[in-house]
């Protein structure tokens, strides 16, 4: 494990399970590091074909897990008898119309010179049949290979924007963990210098903003206000909203995490001194980002008051004073000693869709392209689609081709990008027989 069946299911396999029966293939991807296919095979589960992948360390090229997909094997023989009906069905056909040509011209031979006579074009007559039942195979196969050239097309144009879309996110996620490299080793935080690293960053990709949001204790507040003002920020307080939504200072709690700097500023002006921690919901990822140490990206929610935009993200790097927290001295209910703040992203994913995808513009875009947050024990999300127009629309799907999903592994979500045949898709690759 983990496998993808659910817990009450008598396939599932919790993590740490031992693998009683393994076949040679698994032992096989290992030893060569090559993605391979075998089966079907039993094993104390059953009786499937599998497939299975390594994952390599980027690194060094070291095997660290193997990743498999495995089919039922009374489901993938039912996949491959259903691939084997056409040909076989037209074969069968192609053998009875032999036959019968071959016993009817043996027939009418036998027959005496006047019956023979009534028959005498019997041979232009299966000529006919047969010419016609040629030209029905030689079109069914032309409508195959229409339907495999316009499904290769589709994985194509798809593949193309799926990769568009997740080096976008990758690239984020890159300036992100720069960021907090680049606090890490300055202790001393300097506004001059994070706008140097920022501004360029947030100039490249379409976030909404990268910001240092440092952990501020209540002892510390008014300080940490005082220390902005010196540096010619204007009046800087760390406030946050009251119940109805009035701009307030921020009190009452252990530690504060505001927004303490943030690129592009003439845009996010407004933001700059938010709490995070006066949020439950941002104060819980913040604390889950120190507990882990790794980038977390909160839910998808409406931020600072913005109820258009509902499907924003926090991306969070938790940011230490050496580069191995102390875990372990953590109780849980937030930063330890080594915490010195995060560096963040604000993201808006049809942003990022938009940027990614712009090179094929509203009109003429030959996929529909979908991102969905994938939750456990919920329904999917749809975070962004592309053309903006489209959105929500799964009718545009045709029955030739199914979508494609892609699986993006990011900021520690799972988010799958979602893809379907356009209309002017089918316009430029029609099949054959709809013409």
């Amino acid at each position: 494990g983990p496998g993808s069946y659910a817990d009450h299911d008598p396939l599932h396999s919790p993590p740490g399970k031992i693998y009683e029966a393994p076949g040679p293939i698994y032992f096989e991807v290992f030893r060569t590091g090559k993605p391979v296919t075998s089966g079907p095979l039993t094993d104390e589960y059953g009786t499937f074909a599998s497939a299975l992948a390594p994952v390599l360390d980027p690194r060094n090229g070291e095997i660290l897990m193997v990743v498999g997909l495995d089919i039922q094997a009374d489901e993938w023989q039912a996949r491959v008898n259903a691939a084997r009906q056409g040909p076989m069905f037209g074969t069968l056909i192609l053998l009875a119309l032999l036959l019968a040509s071959m016993i009817t011209i043996r027939w009418r031979n036998q027959l005496p010179i006047e019956g023979q006579e009534r028959f005498k074009h019997l041979e232009t007559a299966w000529v006919g049949v047969w010419g016609l039942a040629l030209t029905v195979g030689a079109v069914m196969l032309a409508l195959e290979a229409d339907r495999r050239d316009q499904r290769n097309a589709f994985n194509q144009d798809a593949g193309v924007q799926a990769n568009a879309i997740s080096a976008m996110f990758r690239s984020i996620q890159s300036d992100v963990a720069a960021l907090a490299r680049f606090h890490e080793s300055n202790p001393h935080f300097d506004h001059q210098k994070f706008t140097t690293i920022a501004a360029p960053m947030a100039s490249t990709v379409p976030i909404q903003a990268y910001a240092w949001v440092p952990v501020i204790p209540a002892a510390q507040k008014q300080l940490a206000e005082a220390a902005v003002q010196h540096e010619d920020m204007g009046i800087f307080t760390i406030w946050e909203r009251n119940a109805r939504g009035e701009k307030i200072s921020a009190a009452g709690r252990v530690n504060y995490y505001p927004i303490y700097a943030i690129e592009p500023l003439d845009s996010n002006i407004m933001r700059l001194g938010f709490d995070l921690g006066s949020e439950p919901q941002w104060r819980a990822a913040l604390e889950h980002a120190a507990r882990t140490g790794l980038v977390t990206a909160t839910d998808p929610a409406s931020l600072f008051e913005d109820p258009d935009q509902a499907h924003d993200l926090l991306i969070i790097q938790p940011v230490f004073a050496d580069d191995s927290p102390d875990r372990d001295s953590k109780s849980g209910n937030g930063p330890d000693q080594n915490l010195r703040g995060f560096a963040l992203g604000i993201m808006r994913p049809q942003a990022i869709f938009d940027g990614a995808l712009r090179r094929y513009g509203h009109e003429k875009s030959l996929v529909t392209t979908e991102l969905l947050d994938l939750q456990p024990k919920s329904e999917p999300v749809l975070l962004a689609t592309y053309p903006p127009k489209l959105a929500g629309n799964h009718l545009v799907a045709q029955p030739s081709i199914s979508q494609q999903i892609y699986p993006l592994f990011i900021f520690g979500r799972t988010l799958a990008i979602v893809s379907y045949p356009s209309s002017l898709f089918h316009i430029l690759h029609p099949l054959w027989m709809g013409w």
